[in-house]
């Protein structure tokens, strides 16, 4: 189909420009022409294809401006399409979009104050994205971020921002909120790009993060624009693992504006839950938190990946997250083929799924999007080394014997309903009214609890007085990792620890045989160190294109 006369014929207020969708598919080795301004329509045709042709005719416009084609009725629809339509391209358009709107409404909005904000706005997030260049250009980990004694002088009289407690930027966001309520174009789009750039991997983000005065916060949970009903949620397990990546997910999604409005737990079967076909009908998308169900045939892993096709059914997108997948077989795989999108926590699930002909994504486990206080310099020796449990029986028992030899306890990484941690401690099955199926040389594994409550972040307190790990469980190793903490790790019950390590570029001599005795902590290289400051870095990269991908429905 062709668009030449796209702004010819159809109006700027044309409600079709928003359920129309654009037919314009690549052509592979066709010649690209965007000398003409016909070649122009063509190319921008193929970068929106299957998606709303408001956005094609928004660009078109823009396009016209720019080559000075009948500029003041071209400024004309561009503004009556802002009037038409505004909010719904707020939504829909992506950042780069909107700062070349504000470049029109900069060179061509007849009233000089108009042009004013409009450049004012394009300058503020050109500037940002040159920084963000920048540092990813010159691909230096990032240390810690850490108060400073004292404000550095910049230039100019200008001094560094105070990290932690500074109200330059909280002050700039009161005024940017004003501006967004007088309604103005150039106030709206400033606002809505601001909000992006302090939910996604910014400096803004990331020294938003980092204020540890409620007064001086600046990040912000938007308005719902989707609402979704999430599956698999983890959180009840009393795990502090789980508790990270949940909180991870509410936060991703809060400050996008995805609205969780109904939650399916981990501890129920998603097909026998009565409630999961009213939700899957009841919301706009479905979202499924895969974590470490979706392998080995299990039952809840059937159940899990059915849900693609429950929602495809009911005309609802359906997105499957941070999971592992491993020795599925044909069925579960078919499922999983009905999903929009998927993304895997490890590079050895990617390649599992792509020799089965899935489209996945992959996406470090989303419990690294956490921002957890990094002590300076090295952690104090004298807390030792701290072993931490396995899902394996039999791994524990290993574990177990390693700590007892060592005079140390064996934790858990589950804490009790008051949020107390617990130990490990082993006790005769017989008689017990255990299942055998937890039976290890004849002993089964109790918690018992130690110490006062904690939650994630005292959790993460506590492990910062040790000096090393050994583990057997996946999400002990991404604290290490979010920690610098030195580690050693036993298999689980998939891939996903050893993966994780390949895919982070960690020595493999950090994984240890089940047998083995306790290793001598193994500190951090500066080649292992500036890799997971790589990977962390990674995980919050593509957990926000993740979440604009789901917002995008696309």
């Amino acid at each position: 189909m062709s668009y030449d006369r796209l702004l010819e014929e159809i109006a700027p207020d044309e409600p079709s420009l928003l359920t129309r969708l654009v037919d314009a598919p690549r052509i592979p080795g066709a010649p690209r022409d965007t000398a003409s301004m016909t070649g122009k329509i063509a190319s921008l045709a193929r970068t929106f294809d299957g998606k709303p042709l408001a956005l094609l005719y928004h660009a078109t416009l823009i396009a016209a401006l720019r080559r000075r084609i009948d500029v003041a009725q071209n400024w004309g629809r561009f503004a009556a399409l802002w009037a038409a339509h505004g909010d719904w391209l707020l939504r829909h358009l992506d950042s780069r979009w909107l700062i070349s709107a504000c470049d029109s409404i900069a060179d061509d909005d007849p009233d000089p104050v108009g042009r004013v904000a409009g450049l004012a706005v394009s300058a503020a997030l050109n500037v940002l994205r040159v920084g963000e260049t920048e540092r990813r250009a010159r691909g230096d980990p990032l240390s810690p971020l850490g108060r400073q004694a004292e404000p550095l002088r910049l230039y100019d009289g200008l001094r560094q921002f105070a990290i932690g407690r500074g109200d330059t930027i909280s002050n700039l966001f009161v005024r940017v909120e004003r501006v967004r309520a007088e309604g103005t174009l150039p106030g709206r789009i400033l606002a809505e790009l601001l909000d992006r750039a302090r939910q996604n991997d910014t400096v803004l983000r990331r020294l938003g993060d980092a204020q540890d005065n409620p007064a001086t916060r600046w990040t912000a949970r938007r308005a719902p624009r989707l609402r979704v009903a999430l599956f698999n949620d983890t959180s009840v397990r009393g795990h502090y693992g789980c508790a990270a990546v949940t909180d991870s997910i509410d936060r991703l999604f809060g400050d996008a504006g995805i609205e969780i409005g109904w939650r399916h737990y981990v501890t129920s079967n998603a097909l026998e839950d009565p409630g999961t076909e009213a939700a899957i009908a009841a919301h706009d998308a479905v979202v499924v938190n895969g974590e470490g169900t979706l392998h080995s045939n299990r039952r809840k892993a059937r159940a899990l990946a059915a849900l693609g096709p429950m929602a495809r059914a009911a005309g609802r997108k359906a997105w499957l997250i941070n999971a592992t997948l491993q020795d599925n077989d044909a069925s579960i795989v078919a499922d999983l083929a009905a999903f929009d999108h998927i993304w895997v926590r490890e590079g050895a699930s990617a390649a599992w799924a792509r020799e089965r002909g899935l489209s996945v994504t992959v996406m470090p486990d989303l419990s690294l999007c956490q921002h957890l206080d990094v002590p300076e310099g090295p952690v104090a020796a004298a807390g030792g080394t701290m072993l931490i449990d396995s899902v394996l029986p039999a791994t524990n028992l290993a574990l177990y014997r390693i700590a007892r030899a060592a005079g140390l306890p064996l934790w858990t990484l589950d804490h009790d309903r008051e949020g107390r941690m617990q130990v490990l401690r082993p006790h005769p099955a017989a008689g017990s009214g255990v299942p055998k199926r937890l039976w290890i040389n004849g002993n089964v594994f109790l918690r018992e609890p130690r110490g006062g409550s904690r939650d994630l972040a005292g959790f993460a307190e506590f492990l910062t007085r040790r000096s090393a790990m050994v583990t057997g469980r996946f999400h002990a190793v991404c604290f290490a990792l979010l920690l610098r903490m030195p580690f050693h790790a036993m298999p689980s019950n998939t891939w996903k620890i050893e993966a994780m390590l390949a895919d982070a570029g960690l020595d493999p001599a950090r994984m240890l045989a089940p047998g083995a005795a306790l290793p001598a902590a193994l500190p951090f290289s500066p080649a292992e160190r500036a890799a997971i400051d790589r990977y962390i870095a990674r995980a919050r990269r593509e957990a926000g294109a993740m979440v604009e991908r789901i917002l995008s429905g696309y």
